[in-house]
């Protein structure tokens, strides 16, 4: 009986302690318990019959599967069959199952492998292949006149009973063939033959009859055919209308006969006449064109019309070439002296100032040529017909829209648009002497001038290149200013920076007046007391009784002060911890009250001591150094302290 219970009591013990290493699970289980298996213990999915072994530190998840011998198997229940007795065994059997690959996978040392397919190899498709194989044509199929034979595709020439392409022997004897013709009266075409008409109509160039030539024979027409007028005329005949008959040849004769050198002319009505007597008034008195009394014994021609529209004598030249002009010509002192209009062509070769499609105005006389008025009236210069400009009869210059001048003046511009009016001097040469200049000069030779200097203009004095310059040589000096009550202003870099007001006073910077808010950084200087107002950002110096004073952007008026110095050679004694030591030196015009500040020598500057200074006495400054150990005594250096005060 004892022996029974100890079996049954060594059973249960077992179990229990066989139940603490091996435990079983779904893996579903213990993939979410993510269990903590201790050092030995086993851990078995009861649906895949996967085991893992554990070590007390490895969670379940991070713990590799295990395929376990038998032998190892085995030592799992080693411990726990030493403690059953001899008469009780446990056997075990563990089944393995081997694995086997067929081609194209191939098994060694545990390592599945396959192998990449090609000619004669089976295996995995490489993505070069994929691609290769992806890039090729799908099978395509051919319709006469295309062949295929094995990879060439081909196509034939085509013939009268085959389809193909098109030779160039053919396509040369295609384009040769005329296309279909058609034909329009008085042409016809029959069976590939081309006729036409006879006789050829008169509407289509023709005679419409058939005419015989003879020698010295005329063509004319009548009313529905040509025609041929037979015959040769004798010497002397002339052709003459038949009216609606045929021409006939006729001798014609004057009604009068001439002498010599007299002109033709019409005596009356259909008649002509000679007359010596017009020739003779054409030499003596001159010309007469028109209707008029005789010309004026200076004149030469005269050309007269007496109705309301223009009257022109016109010289036309109708050739375009390079020499082409028509000129009309005045000349004196036997062709010495000559005076020019000429009328240039288009193709003209330009030759001086004789340039091309333009009227020219010369003369060759050696006194030069006067163009203007010699009466009491304005000389002007029009162009498209418009007035731009004009000598006054007093001889003044009005150019533009001005018509007159004030006072004093000797020339006027005016524009009459919304734009700039620029009187301009320009030089277009950048040497190293070039300039444009206007100089307005008095009768003592003294001179205002206005200088635009060249980017390569040779700087002498404050003539500097690349620099527009105003200087006077007049001996009371230059004057700029305005004569009104108006500001004047300098401006650099499109912004005003110095105002002087119609009052005098003076603004740097910007600020026209106090009580503005345009500028910024200002400083104005005023004439006695500070105008009323804030200033937006700046400071404004003026004068009080005498003293500078300054106004700031608030409007607080101060003193401006003076700044007073001195210094000296100064050293300080030995200085216990926490004590201070002082020491004077003279700083002239110095009063108790005035702000002091102290310049200390490096050599002089301790490691824990500070220096500061105040005006003690009258003209005396006192420097004071502190000892800011509190265990150490300090021993500075001597050296020289500057001392500066200011006067508020």
């Amino acid at each position: 009986m004892k022996k029974f219970l100890f079996i049954v009591l060594f059973l249960f013990s077992f179990i229990q302690s066989f139940a603490q290493l091996l435990i079983i699970k779904t893996a579903a289980q213990f993939t979410a318990a993510n269990t903590l298996l201790l050092k030995n213990q086993t851990g078995q999915e009861s649906d895949t019959k996967l085991m893992k072994f554990g070590n007390g530190v490895t969670l379940w998840n991070s713990l590799d599967y295990t395929v376990p011998s038998s032998s190892a198997f085995e030592k799992v229940l080693s411990g726990l069959v030493e403690k059953v007795p001899s008469s009780f065994a446990v056997q075990t059997a563990i089944n393995t199952t081997t694995i086997t690959a067929v081609a194209p996978l191939s098994l060694s040392s545990g390592t599945l492998t396959i192998t990449q397919s090609g000619a004669g190899t089976s295996g995995y498709l490489s993505s070069t292949d994929w691609n290769t194989f992806n890039g090729k044509e799908n099978v395509l199929t051919f319709t006469s006149p295309l062949t295929r034979s094995t990879n060439t595709v081909s196509i034939g020439a085509s013939t009268s009973i085959a389809n193909g392409y098109l030779s160039s022997a053919d396509w040369t004897t295609f384009n040769d063939k005329q296309s279909t013709l058609y034909a329009n009266s008085p042409l016809s075409i029959s069976s590939n033959t081309i006729s036409i008409t006879s006789p050829l109509p008169l509407t289509n160039g023709g005679t419409n009859a058939s005419l015989v030539a003879s020698l010295g024979g005329i063509f004319y027409s009548t009313a529905t055919a040509g025609a041929i007028l037979s015959g040769t005329a004798t010497a002397g005949q002339m052709l003459r209308s038949g009216a609606s008959a045929a021409p006939t040849w006729s001798t014609n004769t004057f009604p009068n006969t001439t002498p010599v050198n007299q002109i033709l002319h019409a005596t009356a009505a259909n008649v002509i006449g000679g007359s010596t007597t017009l020739l003779y008034d054409i030499i003596n008195s001159g010309l007469i064109v028109g209707t008029t009394a005789l010309p004026a014994t200076t004149d030469v021609a005269v050309f007269y019309k007496n109705q309301n529209d223009p009257t022109t004598l016109k010289i036309v030249n109708n050739t375009s070439g390079t020499g082409g002009r028509a000129i009309l010509q005045v000349t004196a002192d036997n062709a010495a002296t000559n005076l020019f209009f000429a009328a240039l062509s288009a193709g003209f070769t330009t030759s001086g100032m004789f340039e091309a499609s333009t009227g020219t105005f010369a003369t060759s006389a050696t006194a030069g040529l006067n163009v203007g008025t010699n009466v009491n009236t304005q000389f002007s210069f029009w162009t498209n017909n418009t007035k731009r400009a004009s000598f006054l009869n007093t001889g003044e210059l009005v150019i533009g829209t001005a018509t007159s001048v004030l006072s004093g003046e000797l020339l006027s511009v005016q524009k009459s648009s919304n734009a700039s009016c620029l009187l301009r001097v320009y030089n277009a040469t950048s040497g190293t002497a070039a300039s444009a200049a206007v100089v307005a000069t008095n009768a003592a030779s003294k001179s205002v001038v206005l200088y635009s200097l060249s980017a390569l203009y040779t700087t002498s004095g404050m003539l500097v290149q690349d620099a527009g310059v105003v200087f006077s040589n007049n001996v009371a000096g230059l004057n700029v200013g305005t004569n009104s009550n108006a500001q004047l202003s300098i401006w650099t870099n499109n912004t005003k920076k110095v105002e002087i007001s119609a009052v005098g006073n003076m603004s740097l910077g910007g600020v026209a007046t106090r009580g503005t808010t345009v500028g910024t950084f200002a400083m104005q200087i005023f004439d006695g007391t500070a105008p009323v107002g804030t200033l937006a950002n700046g400071v404004s110096l003026y004068s009080a009784s005498g003293i500078l004073m300054t106004m700031n952007a608030s409007g607080t008026a101060g003193k401006v002060g003076s700044v007073l110095t001195g210094s000296a050679t100064l050293d300080f004694p030995s200085t216990v911890a926490g004590a201070v030591s002082d020491l004077t030196m003279t700083v002239t015009g110095a009063v108790d009250g005035d702000p002091v500040s102290i310049g200390t020598p490096n050599g002089s500057v301790p490691t824990n001591g500070t220096y500061f200074a105040w005006v003690s006495s009258a003209n005396t400054v006192t420097v004071r150094f502190a000892n800011n150990s509190l265990t150490l005594s300090i021993d500075p250096a001597s050296g020289t302290f500057k001392a500066t005060a200011s006067k508020n």
